[in-house]
């Protein structure tokens, strides 16, 4: 048996979503999971649906960017997830030695032995800001091989690379570009976890990335913007805790669809910035 490998494409990260869970669930391999199950009559090994998967989309800032049956993903944006990321708002429990890692903290203070911490995200935005566009070089990377095999839950979140696919050698005056973004993660929960993730990786790009250089060109009037998301996972899984859930949100969309509504409104979650504002509050 092979684990089956999958294309998504979409227009929004909420379509790419649905997308996800109902093929997933549909046509995943059955596998089981190194986490536990508890609540039986003895702890056992979760089960899973899991597939590996590329996802493509074409416009991931477009609304709505997080679905309505994602409630999860909801409250963890609504808890401050895409803070953690992009500002290292719980970088503290690394340096307290509670958590193993964050992953701003590998992103921004990757630490080698015998090197001072690399940040990787400043790297690869100023390189974009000497005019690289069409490096192939434009990286970060989480896993740290000397320690992460052996941590009890080592990250899934691998590689962010992002490129300008363009011929120009430096961006010309005037011009308007678009960063094509592409993260690949290990391991994945999709129905908990894959909605928050990616809006982070977004806001990333767009915040990180996007507005830095837009400032650095401004007098020139260079624009950049987010293009396209790609996002790759070896093992994208709905785990067995979930699987009550996912036979619930199907039925609910599967019911919305049959009353006539249109699967952009079935989809249309809170805004992105809304989620955000409530995570500050």
């Amino acid at each position: 048996m092979s684990i089956p490998v999958f294309k998504i494409e979409s227009e929004t990260l909420a379509e790419a979503w649905e997308k996800a869970v109902l093929r997933v669930w549909r046509q995943g391999v059955k596998k089981l999971t190194q986490y536990v199950l508890t609540g039986g009559r003895k702890p056992a090994y979760q089960k899973s649906r899991a597939a590996t998967a590329l996802i493509v989309v074409s416009k991931p800032l477009k609304e709505p960017r997080i679905h309505a049956g994602d409630t999860i993903g909801q409250q963890s944006i609504r808890s401050g997830y895409i803070d953690e990321i992009l500002d290292g708002t719980k970088d503290f429990y690394v340096e307290k030695g509670k958590w193993d890692y964050t992953y701003h903290e590998r992103l921004v203070k990757y630490n080698v032995p015998s090197l001072p911490p690399l940040d990787q995200l400043t790297q690869m935005v100023e390189a974009l800001k000497r005019g690289q566009l069409f490096s192939r070089r434009l990286q970060a990377v989480t896993w740290q091989a000397w320690k992460d095999p052996d941590l009890e839950s080592p990250p899934c979140f691998q590689r962010i690379w992002v490129t300008v696919p363009t011929e120009d050698l430096k961006p010309k005056r005037g011009a308007s570009y678009k960063i094509n973004v592409q993260t690949c993660w290990r391991s994945r929960d999709l129905f908990d976890a894959w909605g928050a993730n990616v809006n982070a990786m977004v806001e990333l790009c767009r915040r990180k990335i996007v507005e830095p250089l837009n400032e650095k060109f401004e007098s020139s009037g260079v624009k950049f913007e987010v293009g396209q998301y790609v996002d790759f996972s070896n093992d994208l899984h709905i785990y067995e805790k979930d699987f009550k859930q996912v036979r619930e949100f199907r039925a609910i969309l599967k019911k919305k669809l049959a009353s006539g509504k249109r699967p952009g409104d079935v989809r249309r979650g809170p805004d992105i910035q809304t989620l955000i504002n409530l995570g500050k509050t």
